[in-house]
């Protein structure tokens, strides 16, 4: 504790606890208190309101009463709390994570609380206090269950998992269906459009030109599908086989559906949180980056060349161990603008993104101002000179090539 001097202006500790209010002097005696009613419900609404920092009525009075006998400086243990006084009663306050006073007011919290009235007896005193502390746990967790990043880091695990049940059902169906038809896998490519097509189309006999193109499947490649299907080296496919193979597909054609509609929700949950995030890398991009980090708040925290690896942890740690050639990107690599351009180009683009993402992440956790389209302005600005500078460097001639010119 300080010591109290003519010079110095008079000091009190405001302590918080769950009998009340405590304001100590610089030699730990009691000068001011505010009871709380022994009503776990009351107790539990004030001590929630004072750590979001709200002056409530009990600080605002023992304040009044400490000003009125001559205390100038109070200090806190509650930092949100000191800045609220200081910034609405304009009044000096001073933050300490752990005060003198407040390790005397713990020790002897029961005493306290049967010396000051608050309860009758210590058993009271002891299922108050259980009491009170059970209740602040259920309402941080019911709170912390309602925000919406939680949502977003669940909802891609959800994502994930859809995307590894349809890959491993769509390629079982493949090899099944490649029995009756081999050829169909090789000429088409995405999941979603062979399952299609074994479902409306059935045996390879159905394979023309027409029905390709109806089914979506455009010129020439509907042309090479229906003259594979009439030279398939497959083998017949009855009824039967055919029906369960169609049920499969189905089945994987509805995961597809299922994973629409759950894009499409963390779409909207990342747009809402992080805005500027969106805007820079697209929301599936910002949702899968906040569910890695674990929020938004460590996703802003990181520095950009974290977040340009990141989701490549095994990667880098196999660099380190064997001295391998470091990634260059982890999961921005699904970004169009990195996994579109060639190979040399890529690790400077993804510092350029994990750059910009990181000033859209931390404005989002700290400013909600909404800057993301400058931020994605600036990036393609910067990719247009990259690219215009790679397009005069290939067109120099190397020197070697000059040599031999002369």
């Amino acid at each position: 504790m300080r010591n109290e001097s003519a010079e110095e202006p008079k000091e009190a500790f405001i302590v918080e606890s769950v009998i009340g209010i405590f304001a100590f002097n610089s030699k730990e005696e009691v000068v001011e208190k505010e009871i709380f009613p022994a009503n776990p419900e009351i107790i539990v609404r004030a001590l929630l309101r004072l750590e979001r920092g709200e002056a409530i009525a009990e600080v605002r009075e023992i304040l009044r009463r400490l000003s009125q006998k001559g205390f100038r400086v109070f200090t806190f243990e509650n930092k949100v709390l000191a800045r609220t006084i200081e910034d609405e009663m304009r009044l000096e306050s001073r933050f300490e994570g752990c005060t003198a006073a407040g390790d005397l007011l713990r020790s002897r919290l029961v005493e306290m609380a049967l010396e000051t009235g608050a309860v009758k007896r210590r058993e009271d005193a002891y299922a108050l206090m259980q009491e009170v502390a059970i209740r602040i746990a259920s309402e941080r967790v019911t709170k912390e269950s309602e925000k919406i990043e939680p949502m977003i880091v669940q909802a891609v695990q959800v994502l994930d998992e859809l995307d590894k049940m349809i890959n491993v059902l769509s390629t079982k169906t493949r090899e099944w269906y490649g029995l009756h038809f081999p050829e169909l896998s090789r000429l088409i490519d995405e999941h979603e459009t062979y399952m299609k097509l074994v479902v409306n189309l059935g045996k390879r006999e159905n394979f023309t030109v027409k029905s390709l193109e109806e089914n979506g499947v455009p010129n020439p490649l509907s042309g090479k599908a229906a003259e594979k299907a009439s030279r398939s080296l497959g083998g017949s496919l009855r009824t039967e086989d055919l029906e369960a193979i169609k049920g499969i597909c189905r089945e994987v054609l509805s995961l597809y559906n299922l994973r629409n509609s759950v894009s499409d929700y963390v779409a909207s949950l990342s747009e809402e949180v992080a805005p500027n995030t969106v805007e820079v890398g697209g929301p599936l991009l910002t949702a899968k980056l906040i569910a890695k980090a674990g929020s938004l708040t460590k996703l802003a925290m990181m520095p950009s060349s974290r977040i340009q690896i990141l989701g490549a942890e095994k990667a880098m740690f196999r660099s380190m161990r064997t001295g391998a050639r470091p990634p260059k990107h982890g999961l921005i690599f699904q970004h169009p603008l990195i996994h579109s351009a060639n190979r040399k180009q890529r690790g400077k683009l993804a510092r350029m993104l994990a750059g910009k993402l990181t000033i859209a992440a931390r404005v989002d956790a700290y400013s909600k101002r909404f800057i993301g389209n400058q931020l994605r302005e600036d990036l393609e600005e910067r990719i247009r000179k990259l690219n215009s500078k790679d397009k005069k460097e290939s067109r120099q001639p190397r020197s070697s090539e000059l040599r031999i010119a002369g």
